[in-house]
């Protein structure tokens, strides 16, 4: 007799989870430091053009 599709499918996904390979506590920091520091960087560039296009724009505007 065939479950019902909806449990199937559930406990189909908890076995598939089983099988992940879960990162580590350390690994876990080392990504975030990486992914704020990009985030940071980005941040700081994309500041510095819009701080250097608004200056641009305002000298042919009042010129």
């Amino acid at each position: 007799m065939s479950k019902n599709p909806v449990s199937r499918f559930f406990e189909e996904v908890y076995q598939e989870t089983l099988k992940v390979t879960w990162p580590t506590r350390q690994e876990v920091i080392k990504w975030l430091i990486v992914v704020v520091v990009i985030s940071l960087i980005t941040a700081f560039y994309v500041g510095v053009l819009d701080y250097i296009f608004t200056q641009i724009l305002a000298y042919v505007v009042v010129k």
